[in-house]
């Protein structure tokens, strides 16, 4: 017999959150659009330096969209590196961002 865990709750609002991939430190929440151009722009500002390490930094600047729920979405924002373990970073009805092109 198959364990099938069911889906976690998700909202009905579209939202965003920018975040580093490394420590999980949330960068960015809010209306899509408006955080994965803030993604973009801050990725282009770190891969325009000469130095390699900090050109690396903005690799690890990822993007994730979808409906969270306001409880989710309530704790990522203010749990430190609570992202990384969110649900939404395997739900195939989230979208992780994490080139600087903007697509997956």
């Amino acid at each position: 017999m198959t364990n099938i865990q069911p889906m976690p709750e998700i909202g009905t609002e579209l939202r965003s959150v920018c975040f580093d991939s490394v420590d999980g430190t949330v960068l960015r929440v809010g209306e899509p659009s408006r955080v994965l151009k803030y993604a973009r722009r801050t990725r282009e500002s770190y891969a325009g330096t000469y130095i390699p390490v900090i050109a690396a930094i903005g690799e690890a600047i990822h993007v994730v969209t979808g409906p969270f729920s306001d409880e989710e979405f309530g704790r990522i924002r203010e749990v430190s590196g609570a992202i990384l373990n969110s649900h939404a970073l395997s739900d195939p009805r989230f979208m992780v961002t994490r080139s600087p092109e903007g697509t997956c």
